[in-house]
């Protein structure tokens, strides 16, 4: 019963580290994905500006 108890836990634990380190992630991606898109924004706006 202890060592179920204790896997539980472990299994609980790991869980709720994924799961913070999944939102982390979420949240990093779009961050980088809308810094991404101002940098691609700012460089199809000077070429559109000036293509040659």
């Amino acid at each position: 019963m202890k060592t179920n108890f204790a896997i539980e836990r472990a299994a609980l634990f790991a869980s709720l580290f994924f799961f913070a380190f999944g939102i982390g992630l979420i949240v990093d991606g779009k961050k980088l994905y809308a810094n991404q898109l101002r940098v691609s924004q700012r460089v199809d706006y000077k070429s559109t500006l000036n293509p040659y």
